[in-house]
């Protein structure tokens, strides 16, 4: 099967790094088009911890990225005691790198990784096709794939890659509605706040009253996330958002936490989501079309 021509459809992290990579790896011999592009991505914080970490290396814009916030650099995330003293255990890794040759883990901000991974496809040869166009059917055919585009167009591809996260639409045109979202039983909120003059430390904090994270994952920005069960999915409004994290946060004595209580007020940044998950338990592609990252196996944040 020869493959000249392919269409990514999802401008995520999966869909910009299967451009860059389908680039690199044929020597630029396949020519790229991405559909679905977004530079405002959801979600605000991303942990890029070891092989991730060596997957941006590969894609070439590890260090752009290391570059743009210095202050989320760690191969682990520290567990921290009600009062802040550290307690004997990390998550997600050694203090150290693996070896002399891996980078250290990152924790960005999505808006910025999206920007970067968009610049490299670009740098590589990849057609970032119009901000919002997307694909509105596909047929395969015995010489691949005939896709008709949003705007009416229409193209011939010899592959296309579903990366269109888990609500995909390709997903559902392949497979129709054999897959889709389940609630996995918890709920997330977080909060996202201007950081200066909070001296509390990065990682993951622990008491009776709750579990939470903190970090910072962009210069001069904090952001909390908290997550508990739920047996049924829902969304917490606004206010019921900020009551939560004020009862997590009471069991807390650490001194650093009364600047974060302090700005925790009725214009907080608070919002909530639920968990959930998408997995494709059979071969994720029918014939030209493969569906890959949370299109085809998607989890929550803890897995993913």
């Amino acid at each position: 099967m020869t493959i000249a021509r392919v269409l990514v459809v999802g401008g995520g992290l999966a869909g910009m790094a299967t451009a860059i990579g389908m680039r690199h790896r044929s020597s630029e011999a396949v020519a790229v088009d991405v559909a679905e592009v977004s530079y405002e991505p959801n979600g605000t914080a991303m942990g890029m911890f070891h092989r991730a970490a060596d997957a941006l290396r590969e894609l070439g814009v590890y260090e752009e990225l290391a570059e743009i916030n210095t202050e989320a650099r760690a191969s682990y995330m520290q567990l921290y005691g009600p009062d802040g003293s550290p307690l004997p255990a990390n998550f997600a890794g050694p203090a150290a790198a693996d070896g002399p040759d891996t980078p250290i883990g990152l924790v960005v901000y999505r808006p910025d990784l999206a920007q970067v991974l968009a610049n490299a496809a670009e740098k590589a040869g990849a057609r970032l096709l119009p901000v919002g166009l997307t694909v509105a059917a596909l047929a395969n055919t015995p010489s691949g794939v005939d896709v008709a585009f949003t705007d009416g167009s229409q193209a011939h591809y010899d592959l296309v890659v579903g990366a269109d996260g888990i609500r995909s639409t390709v997903r559902q045109q392949v497979f129709g509605d054999r897959y889709q979202p389940r609630f996995v039983g918890e709920l997330s909120v977080r909060w996202v706040l201007e950081s200066e003059g909070i001296d509390l430390a990065t990682g993951i904090h622990i008491a009776p009253s709750g579990t939470f994270l903190f970090n910072r994952p962009k210069t001069g920005m904090g952001y909390v996330n908290c997550t508990f069960p739920a047996s049924e999915k829902q969304t917490l409004d606004h206010e019921q958002a900020r009551t939560r994290l004020e009862k997590v946060f009471a069991g807390f004595t650490d001194p650093a936490f009364a600047a974060l209580r302090d700005r925790l007020g009725p214009d907080a940044d608070v919002v909530c989501k639920a968990f959930e998950s998408v997995w494709i338990d059979e071969p994720w592609y029918r014939d030209r079309i493969v569906v890959i990252g949370d299109a085809a196996h998607a989890t929550s944040a803890h897995l993913g």
